[in-house]
């Protein structure tokens, strides 16, 4: 999905100091926490078709609830990554590090 459509829209949900972590988050994404994803959503400029990708750190809670939020402001495709962050590393794809030391979690 992310490689066919570069200009999908990922957001992060996790906290803004858990995406500039050494954890990493998903290249291309946008910070964009839970607790703030009111005023990270009014400066998006999409139509109710445009694809949501979006993730927290382990697909729990947090996740659900951004993604209840985008379906009821009209958002009619968000799409969850099954697991969250946790998840996508799981299944061995890779992340934007912040720690260079982290070389099999950055992206090539």
């Amino acid at each position: 999905m992310i490689r066919d459509n570069p200009e999908l829209l990922i957001l992060d949900v996790r906290p803004a100091e858990e995406y500039s972590s050494p954890a990493g988050h998903l290249s291309g994404a946008q910070s964009a926490p839970l607790a703030k994803l009111d005023e990270s959503w009014a400066k998006l400029e999409l139509s109710d078709e445009d694809t949501v990708l979006l993730y927290s750190g382990d697909g729990g809670r947090d996740q659900r609830e951004a993604a209840v939020y985008l379906i009821d402001r009209g958002q009619r495709f968000v799409v969850q990554i099954d697991g969250g962050l946790e998840g996508w590393l799981d299944a061995g794809f890779p992340v934007v590090a912040e720690d260079p030391l982290s070389p099999t979690r950055t992206q090539p």
